[in-house]
């Protein structure tokens, strides 16, 4: 299941993509915001095709969230509850009872009830990027577009969020994009990606085969992920037994097994 774009203007060009749906896909490359209109579905130049359906932008908007890196900072509340009921006013969610939606976002994203109560300026680092993200699920979108979704995170926080986002797609049937310019991030936790570099797409496909393309990545300025820097000198040594892994100990492992 897939949405394919088509026919995208980009600047003075065109591109085609594609976004896997129910997978995380990744964003990546200086043209990364140009085309976030058309992914939040507000634009209707091009064309859009739904799994092989062709649709009108207007059609699936209601159905996307967009997560931006710095979405607590715009809210003037001092409660997360405040924040919160201000996002279901200003898209428009009326509900019965909203008390009991704004729970239900948190308990996806691990959250306890009582951080309702809690003043956003003294939430922690992983607590703001969860919060963030459960406010993005308010409206229950089908697509959840996030914005550097580790930023400022340690790895054991990052291991959490990416196990959210696993939830999210198997479970609950989420599609997540992940905007972002950190090639090692995703690498590791997407598994599609696109690179957009001056007005057009330089890679699109599995993120492991993509990402692999270190010559391609090199001659377009872009920074190539460590593990697979990683990979291909081991594979020097090793002359070219070792895999391409995401997670460094199972590059050791390999290491190790030819050695």
């Amino acid at each position: 299941m897939a949405i394919e774009f088509k026919s995208i203007p980009l600047k003075e060009k065109k591109i085609k993509f594609t976004i896997q749906l129910e997978d995380i896909n990744g964003i990546t490359g200086n043209n990364r915001f140009d085309i976030l209109d058309f992914l939040l579905f507000k634009r209707r130049e091009g064309e859009i095709l739904y799994n092989k359906e062709k649709i009108k932008p207007e059609e699936k908007k209601q159905f996307v969230s967009y997560v931006e890196e710095f979405a607590l900072s715009k809210y003037f509340q001092n409660k997360v509850i405040e924040a919160m009921y201000y996002e279901l006013r200003r898209k428009g969610i009326d509900l019965k009872d909203p008390k009991k939606k704004l729970l239900e976002s948190l308990k996806i994203v691990g959250l306890p009830s009582a951080i309702l109560e809690r003043n956003l300026k003294f939430l922690s680092s992983s607590e703001k990027a969860l919060l963030r993200i459960s406010i993005g699920l308010l409206s229950n979108p089908e697509i959840l577009i996030i914005d550097e979704p580790f930023e400022e995170l340690d790895k054991q926080n990052m291991q959490k969020v990416l196990l959210l986002f696993r939830r999210m797609t198997d479970q609950y049937n989420k599609t997540i994009i992940i905007i972002s310019n950190d090639m090692d991030m995703i690498y590791q936790y997407t598994d599609h990606c696109m690179i957009l570099q001056e007005n057009k797409v330089i890679l699109e496909g599995y993120t492991r085969e993509v990402l692999r393309k270190s010559e391609v990545l090199k001659k377009n300025g872009i920074k190539v992920p460590e593990m697979v820097e990683f990979t291909e000198l081991a594979n020097k040594k090793e002359k070219g037994k070792i895999d391409y892994h995401r997670d460094i100990r199972d590059i050791i492992k390999d290491i190790y097994k030819h050695v």
